[in-house]
Protein backbone atom coordinates (compact mmCIF):
# COMPACT_ATOMS: atom_id res chain seq x y z
CA UNK A 1 0.00 0.00 0.00
CA UNK A 2 1.52 3.42 -0.85
CA UNK A 3 1.44 6.33 1.58
CA UNK A 4 -0.50 8.84 -0.77
CA UNK A 5 -3.42 6.11 -1.46
CA UNK A 6 -6.65 8.27 -1.62
CA UNK A 7 -8.64 5.67 -2.03
CA UNK A 8 -12.19 6.16 -4.02
CA UNK A 9 -13.47 9.56 -4.25
CA UNK A 10 -16.35 11.32 -5.51
CA UNK A 11 -16.62 15.13 -6.03
CA UNK A 12 -20.39 15.98 -6.56
CA UNK A 13 -20.89 18.73 -8.81
CA UNK A 14 -22.05 21.87 -7.13
CA UNK A 15 -23.26 25.48 -7.83
CA UNK A 16 -22.11 28.09 -5.83
CA UNK A 17 -18.11 27.38 -5.79
CA UNK A 18 -18.72 24.69 -2.93
CA UNK A 19 -17.41 20.97 -3.47
CA UNK A 20 -19.27 18.54 -2.07
CA UNK A 21 -16.47 15.12 -1.66
CA UNK A 22 -18.03 12.01 -0.25
CA UNK A 23 -16.65 8.17 -0.09
CA UNK A 24 -20.02 7.11 -1.31
CA UNK A 25 -21.60 7.94 -4.51
CA UNK A 26 -23.84 10.96 -4.55
CA UNK A 27 -27.59 10.49 -4.61
CA UNK A 28 -27.46 12.50 -7.86
CA UNK A 29 -26.59 12.19 -10.55
CA UNK A 30 -23.31 14.57 -11.56
CA UNK A 31 -20.46 13.75 -10.26
CA UNK A 32 -16.67 13.43 -10.69
CA UNK A 33 -15.10 10.06 -9.89
CA UNK A 34 -11.54 9.98 -8.13
CA UNK A 35 -8.94 7.53 -7.53
CA UNK A 36 -5.89 8.02 -5.72
CA UNK A 37 -6.24 11.39 -6.12
CA UNK A 38 -6.31 11.27 -9.49
CA UNK A 39 -9.54 12.04 -12.16
CA UNK A 40 -10.76 8.77 -13.46
CA UNK A 41 -14.25 10.16 -14.81
CA UNK A 42 -17.50 11.94 -14.24
CA UNK A 43 -21.33 10.79 -14.93
CA UNK A 44 -23.64 13.67 -16.11
CA UNK A 45 -27.25 14.55 -15.26
CA UNK A 46 -28.01 12.82 -18.64
CA UNK A 47 -26.60 9.43 -17.01
CA UNK A 48 -23.66 9.25 -18.92
CA UNK A 49 -20.48 7.85 -18.05
CA UNK A 50 -17.27 9.47 -19.54
CA UNK A 51 -13.84 7.95 -18.82
CA UNK A 52 -10.59 8.48 -19.65
CA UNK A 53 -8.47 4.93 -20.80
CA UNK A 54 -4.95 6.97 -21.07
CA UNK A 55 -4.54 6.73 -16.88
CA UNK A 56 -2.97 4.66 -14.44
CA UNK A 57 -6.00 3.60 -13.36
CA UNK A 58 -9.40 2.94 -15.03
CA UNK A 59 -13.08 2.32 -14.01
CA UNK A 60 -14.28 -0.99 -15.72
CA UNK A 61 -17.93 -1.30 -15.84
CA UNK A 62 -19.27 -4.54 -14.61
CA UNK A 63 -22.12 -4.57 -16.82
CA UNK A 64 -22.86 -4.25 -20.97
CA UNK A 65 -23.88 -0.87 -21.19
CA UNK A 66 -24.38 0.83 -24.79
CA UNK A 67 -21.28 3.25 -25.95
CA UNK A 68 -22.25 6.37 -27.19
CA UNK A 69 -18.75 7.75 -27.85
CA UNK A 70 -15.14 5.90 -27.45
CA UNK A 71 -14.95 6.49 -23.77
CA UNK A 72 -18.81 7.47 -23.06
CA UNK A 73 -21.30 4.83 -21.73
CA UNK A 74 -25.04 5.51 -21.54
CA UNK A 75 -25.83 4.37 -17.80
CA UNK A 76 -29.46 5.01 -17.74
CA UNK A 77 -29.60 5.86 -13.97
CA UNK A 78 -27.22 6.86 -11.34
CA UNK A 79 -24.04 4.30 -10.75
CA UNK A 80 -23.84 2.31 -7.92
CA UNK A 81 -20.81 0.54 -6.31
CA UNK A 82 -21.65 -2.81 -8.24
CA UNK A 83 -21.67 -1.56 -11.52
CA UNK A 84 -18.32 -0.67 -11.85
CA UNK A 85 -14.78 -1.49 -10.02
CA UNK A 86 -11.37 0.78 -10.36
CA UNK A 87 -8.42 -1.61 -12.24
CA UNK A 88 -4.80 -0.53 -12.91
CA UNK A 89 -4.55 0.40 -17.03
CA UNK A 90 -2.66 -2.54 -18.55
CA UNK A 91 -2.08 0.02 -21.67
CA UNK A 92 -0.77 2.69 -19.01
CA UNK A 93 3.19 3.61 -19.77
CA UNK A 94 3.52 6.42 -17.09
CA UNK A 95 4.39 9.88 -17.75
CA UNK A 96 8.23 11.19 -18.67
Amino acid sequence: MKIHDFGLWFKQLSYGGKELWSTTIPPKDGFYIYYDGEFLGYQLYAFTLKTWSKKAYIIKLNRDFPRVGLDDYKIGRTLNLEDFEIVENPDYKGTV
